[in-house]
């Protein structure tokens, strides 16, 4: 951005950790009023009962803008903890101008913790390295802080063994993720019900320090100042590219198309909007992103524990969903032509039989995301009559890396749709798994752990070994595609499988591989 701008006084604070950690309950302690607790003598130091407390859990994002003592205006993105949201997440997980805090639970660790980071403790900063795009100087790097909470439940004799392992655990990442992002050299360990604890005030000089000062492009100010006053669908609180340049030229008529796109990239990386690539069609801007992640994605993707929802869609081993499924579920707060629409574009639905002669209430959908159901063993046994085989693993490189979790089920959305398109459409789909047949057969898998890919070809005799590359590379592109969407940050390299693998049973983790050439 050219213009010097506006001085911008929030920052974005991304909170992260898995379910139950207490990262809700230590935003809110962080944003109470020390000097008020103080004159009324509040008292928070005992946390209530494990069996008395009812916790709801927050489904996909909570988007709040709030106030914390001795550190100012954030806005905070409370990222739900619970797997099945970790799909939608890398829509929101910008590494771009934020703040993360990633909190885990002290007691889940302090004796199983062996000395070295588990794939569990290694989720979370995975994640966040795979959303950094390009190389960054060691100013510009995202600042990651983390937190143990449960310092309530630590008996006193056992504190300092605490204390030494949540100092192991930030090390060990400092020194794992040093070239990616800068991880905060203090060690906090919390009781998240206690505003007044002392670790809670040493974090609120910590979250102040890492605060960058900011300037907001004048547009962009401008922007917010307005959107809240354009007129647009309640029920849809989006806008289409075209629709977006026409409001904003009611505010600047002079704005060129390339500047706006940049200037929206910054209200996106934010966390005022959410801006979306679209590349069938108008790029997409959306408005209210707590309307997208609270009453969309949170029904969609919510289990039984999510007890705010009194309509969700059904989780019952099914594979397709019907139009009057979604209408049960979202009729009330979106409109459901548009939000199948948008669904489809995020790769987060299919439309399983794309037929004109199919009536509207026929149609059926298929959330790869809410796939349960793991790969038969049988859709890749030993058979004789095949006698070619090709294979591919897209891997991960070094420990650093994962795949994002949002990365193999929009895999699997475009390659049905691909296909289908093709007139190839899939023969099945599974949680870890699709299968294309045409001529010849195709495998595209996610290993457990996720974190390799394997793509298996196989045919009948020689004349199909064109058919067998075709297909490989068809394939190939895609994940190419949908690495760069979802996880840009993190090395990947491609390896040859042995042909000697793939004729037998495919066991998902131990496939011979040779190098083949780096992504």
């Amino acid at each position: 951005m050219q213009e010097p701008g506006i001085k911008r006084n929030s920052s974005k604070l991304n909170v992260c950790g898995f379910g139950g950690v207490g990262k809700t309950t230590l935003m809110d302690a962080l944003q109470r009023d020390l000097v008020a607790a103080k004159f009324t003598h509040r008292k928070e130091e005992k946390a209530p009962p494990a069996d008395k407390i009812t916790h709801i859990p927050t489904p996909g994002i909570d988007v709040n803008i709030i106030h914390i003592p001795k550190a100012g205006k954030y806005i905070a993105w409370d990222y739900a903890g619970q797997p099945e949201y970790y799909v939608t997440h890398n829509m929101f997980l910008r590494a771009d101008e934020a703040v993360f805090m990633v909190v885990f639970k002290i007691m889940d660790e302090i004796n199983d913790f062996r000395g070295k980071l588990t794939e569990k403790l290694l989720t979370w900063p995975r994640f966040i390295k795979s959303r950094i795009t390009g190389v960054q100087s060691s100013e510009s790097k995202p600042t990651v802080i983390l937190v143990a909470s449960g310092a309530d439940n630590v008996e006193e004799s056992r504190r300092p063994r605490a204390i030494k392992v949540v100092e192991d655990i930030r090390k060990q990442v400092r020194g794992m993720f040093k070239d990616h992002f800068n991880v905060v050299d203090e060690t906090f360990l919390l009781n998240c019900h206690d505003s007044q604890h002392k670790d809670m005030g040493r974090l609120r000089k910590c979250l102040s320090r890492a605060k960058r000062e900011q300037h907001i492009p004048k547009l962009c100010a401008k922007i917010l100042d307005n959107k809240n006053k354009w007129k647009i669908n309640k029920k849809f609180p989006i806008l289409y590219w075209s629709e977006y340049v026409e409001q904003v030229k009611r505010i600047d008529d002079l704005v060129d198309d390339d500047f706006l796109r940049t200037a929206t990239s910054y209200l996106d990386n934010i966390g005022e909007l959410l801006f979306i690539s679209n590349p069938h069609g108008d790029d997409i801007i959306v408005l209210n992103i707590q309307w997208l992640c609270s009453r969309v994605f949170g029904p969609m993707l919510a289990t039984d524990i999510f007890l705010q929802y009194s309509k969700k869609l059904p989780k019952d081993h099914q594979l397709y969903y019907s139009r009057s499924d979604i209408d049960e579920v979202f009729s009330d707060f979106a409109d459901t032509d548009l939000l199948l629409n948008l669904l489809k574009i995020f790769e987060l639905v299919i439309e399983a039989h794309r037929n004109p002669s199919v009536r509207d209430s026929d149609v059926q959908f298929i959330a790869p995301a809410l796939l349960d159901a793991d790969m038969p063993k049988s859709q890749w046994r030993m058979d004789l009559s095949k006698q070619i085989y090709f294979g591919r693993r897209i891997q991960c490189r070094d420990e650093t890396d994962s795949f994002s979790p949002g990365l193999f089920p929009r895999l699997q959305a475009r390659l049905y749709n691909h296909f289908r398109d093709l007139g190839q459409t899939p023969s099945g789909i599974w949680m870890n798994g699709i299968k294309v047949c045409h001529v010849v057969e195709c495998l595209v898998y996610m290993t457990r752990g996720w974190r390799a890919i394997h793509i298996c070809v196989r045919a009948k005799d020689e004349e199909n070994i064109g058919d067998c590359h075709i297909l490989m590379e068809k394939v190939f592109g895609d994940i190419e595609d949908v690495l760069e969407i979802c996880c840009p940050g993190s090395n990947i390299e491609s390896r040859v499988l042995s042909a000697h693998s793939l004729r037998s049973d495919i066991d998902r983790t131990k496939l011979n591989t040779t190098p083949c050439r780096r992504l």
